[in-house]
């Protein structure tokens, strides 16, 4: 989705986590492998001295809209924001407001079908929602869904499978499918 001369927003890019700024390493490594991209970050937390150096970096909470003017970027990435965000529409809205015409937005949250989940729902009986900030749990269709209701066009819908432990090998991919531990989601803005 990054390509040379694009500008780059990642809302939430800091890694916010148990109270904690962790930093981001994904943000770092994109950061490091696009030379000719002009990259911005917007996290609700403020900067420690350790993260300050950050291409545009601002704190800013997005529930109160995108502080950057109509049709700047080409690509605005969100992971796991969009779960704890107060007024989803509101964002949404001025997320499509700042991308360019065509631009994209990517989306990772968080699967409420994950496989994870599930099984710990059917064995266990625990409900298991994550942090207790996640306001709204997403499925596929209701991303779609509140996509659309925003003016996107949806471009693809897929579950993460990263299958570090393999603890679930045994079971065959075609059934794996839509079982991951994340929603991904890119859309354009019309």
């Amino acid at each position: 989705y990054i390509k040379n001369g694009y500008k780059v927003l990642d809302i939430g890019n800091l890694g916010f986590l148990g109270n904690e700024i962790h930093g981001n390493s994904f943000y770092n490594e994109t950061i490091s492998k696009f030379k000719n991209v002009e990259f911005f970050g917007i996290d609700i937390e403020s900067m420690g001295k350790e993260i300050s150096d950050l291409p545009n970096q601002i704190q800013h909470n997005v529930n109160e809209g995108i502080p950057f003017e109509n049709d700047f970027f080409d690509v605005i990435y969100m992971g796991q924001v969009l779960e704890h965000l107060e007024n989803a529409n509101f964002v949404l809205k001025d997320i499509n407001r700042a991308l360019k015409l065509n631009g994209t937005l990517v989306i990772d949250v968080p699967n409420p079908y994950s496989i994870d989940r599930i099984l710990k729902y059917l064995i266990k009986r625990i409900e298991d929602l994550g942090e207790e900030s996640h306001l709204v749990f997403y499925t596929p269709g209701s991303l779609s869904r509140i996509l659309k209701f925003n003016s996107f066009i949806i471009d693809e819908i897929a579950t993460d499978w990263s299958l570090v432990s393999l603890k679930y090998k045994f079971i065959p991919k075609i059934v794996r499918n839509g079982f991951g531990s994340h929603i991904l989601i890119s859309a354009k803005a019309a």
